[in-house]
């Protein structure tokens, strides 16, 4: 009796296995590696769809989950479903770049979750280059997040009313300023403003200039730029001008 039993415990195992294996689909190796292709090369909206396919063969693969999402992020106009994928891929740290702290990072933050962007771009800290830290400007991405907490601690219930998409490089154009608060304009590549550390990136940043012209507000990165962007004040005045940051 104990024999037969195990047999028919055998046999149903095999059965099982065999079952499983002939429902499971076979990953496209083809188009992952034109998905991949594409991912590598930036081209993240040509490769999101072929992505989105790749996660329906293999709903468990890391790199898939991080590459889709990573392709919602930078690609979908809906940001929030990203999150879900790269949380799942930021479980496997050993099997996908150390970049997916820095990318649910950014997914969180991009969501209004600033708390849980700030402790992404502190994980980051931990295992992310000199040289990409700097380049993420990781630093002033924390300090937006804190900005954020900020703006968002003493309201109960908001929401976002419209969104629509902005050039980086005119964004300031969008905020509306009583004339008396000053204007904001395109930073100044003169010496006052910048910095060796600042003419070496390419993004200058903005202005404040204040009313009467005689303060300044903008963004630098200093002498060395170890911590990020940080606000300096231009003061004018006849006798000479004096920068404080």
């Amino acid at each position: 009796m104990i024999k037969l039993i195990n047999l028919l415990s055998i046999v149903c195992a095999l059965c099982f296995g065999m079952l499983t294996t002939s429902n499971a689909q076979v990953l496209d190796e083809e188009l992952l590696k034109k998905a991949n292709k594409l991912f590598s090369d930036g081209q993240f909206q040509e490769a999101y769809p072929l992505f989105s396919q790749l996660l329906i063969q293999s709903a468990e693969d890391p790199v898939i989950n991080y590459k889709f999402g990573f392709c919602v992020l930078f690609a979908a106009e809906d940001k929030e479903p990203a999150i879900i994928y790269l949380e799942f891929a930021a479980k496997h740290p050993d099997k996908v770049p150390d970049e997916v702290y820095y990318v649910l990072g950014r997914a969180y933050m991009l969501n209004y979750r600033f708390t849980e962007a700030i402790a992404m771009f502190n994980q980051y800290k931990k295992v992310g280059s000199s040289k990409k830290i700097k380049q993420f400007d990781i630093y002033r991405k924390i300090q937006m997040c804190h900005n954020g907490e900020q703006l968002t601690r003493n309201i109960r219930d908001w929401e976002v009313i419209s969104k629509k998409p902005m050039l980086y490089s005119n964004f300031y154009k969008a905020y509306r300023i009583p004339p008396d608060a000053g204007r904001i304009i395109v930073k100044p590549k003169d010496e006052k403003f910048n910095t060796r550390m600042d003419n070496s990136n390419v993004d200058h940043g903005t202005a404040h200039i204040l009313s009467g012209r005689t303060a300044t507000y903008f963004a630098s990165y200093g002498d060395n730029g170890d911590k990020g962007k940080d606000i300096c004040l231009l003061y004018t005045s006849d006798a000479a001008d004096d920068v404080r940051c």
